[in-house]
Formats: structure tokens, sequence, C-alpha cells
């Protein structure tokens, strides 16, 4: 027998997490937001996707395959988190709005959270088709150090922003390569599995 209407319940619509970027190299902060995702937005699953390149950063440092190996060595033992590697593979320029539609394509029916930093805030508006994006996945926005919390003006009236609160980012990739040139201590930017590797393999020395 089927139960009746006012029995019947309605499944929770899935919601999964995504966080791009060049992670070169992955540090602390990318895994604090993700974690930060799925506690504060009930997120299933959080994905990260490695760029081939940013279209509004510099040339990577580290190869392609170096920065695969280093996303692989920081999710280990972290729960509900995955690689997509779709850009690296795709190469070249990574826009966002390319790897949303596919991600539509393959999760129809979820909510799809797009998790940025405050420095990704500031240039939501320069994004490749912000409008389209903004129908296609919403956006979980962490405070960063040195970055004003205010989106820009110009953004698509229907775009959903989600604040994740009690976490400021205080690395980045960049300050961790500086440091790694400098032969600095990296334990509080890089999870350490991953300062082994970076040594083992002598990334970012100039």
């Amino acid at each position: 027998m089927q139960p009746s209407n006012a029995q019947q319940t309605t499944p929770a619509v899935s919601k999964l997490g995504f966080l791009g970027g060049s992670f070169d190299p992955v540090h602390t902060g990318h895994i604090e937001l993700a974690r930060a995702g799925i506690a504060q937005l009930g997120l299933r699953r959080v994905y990260f996707i490695p760029a081939g390149q940013a279209p509004l950063k510099g040339a990577v440092c580290a190869g392609a395959q170096h920065r695969l190996a280093m996303l692989k060595l920081a999710l280990e033992g972290e729960k509900n988190m995955e690689i997509l590697d779709w850009e690296i593979e795709t190469g070249g320029v990574s826009y966002t709005i390319e790897t949303a539609r596919r991600l539509r394509a393959r999760w129809p029916q979820a909510r799809l959270f797009w998790l940025i930093g405050a420095d990704q805030l500031e240039q939501l508006d320069k994004w490749k088709h912000i409008d389209k994006l903004a129908k296609l996945v919403e956006f979980a926005c962490a405070a960063r150090e040195g970055y004003a919390d205010a989106p820009p003006p110009n953004l698509p009236a229907d775009l959903k922003l989600h604040r994740l609160e009690n976490i400021r980012l205080p690395q980045s990739s960049s300050r961790a390569r500086h440091a790694c040139a400098l032969g600095a201590d990296t334990e509080i930017l890089l999870p350490c599995n991953v300062n082994r590797y970076i040594k083992e393999h002598k990334l970012y020395c100039e």
C-alpha cells in the first residue's frame, strides 16, 4: 500500500560543494574552507577541482601532476572530500562556467555550492558569464584577511551568496610559495604530508 499524501515526505535535496583553484600548492586554508562548507551548509561532499590554468591568475608554478599529487595527500583522512580532475584533463584556461555546466548535467537535481574566499568574491563580477553561472550554482564565501567582505555592486540580482561564519583565511598559495622559496617554516601554512612532498621534489625553491 502506498502511504497517503499526509504521510509522504519529500526527499532531501542533495547539497554538493565545489572548490576550484590552482592549488599551487594546496594549503590548510583550502581544507578549512571545505570543512566549514560541510559543517555550516550541510554539504554531503566537497569536490576539489584543480584548474589547468585559472583565468584571473598568473601561470602556475608547479606542474599539473605535482598539484594533483599534493591535493591527494592533503585530502588523506578527510571525510566527504574528493578530487575532480576534469579541468586538468581538459588543459588550458579553466572557466568555472564550463565546469559548472558539466556539474549540473551530472547532478541535475542537486544544489551546487561554489566555495570561495573574499579575494575571489572581490573579482566575482569579472568571472566569465557570471549571469549564467549564477543560475547554475550558489556561492558560499569565507572572510579573507586583507579583503573586503562586501560583494561587487554589479553582481546579478539572482546570485545566491551564503556567508561562512567563524572562519577567516590567513593563508594563501602565494604566501606558501614565498615561504618555501625562503626556506621558512611552513607548518601552519601547509598540511604535513604536502610540506614533505614539496621538500622531496624541491618545488618552489626559486
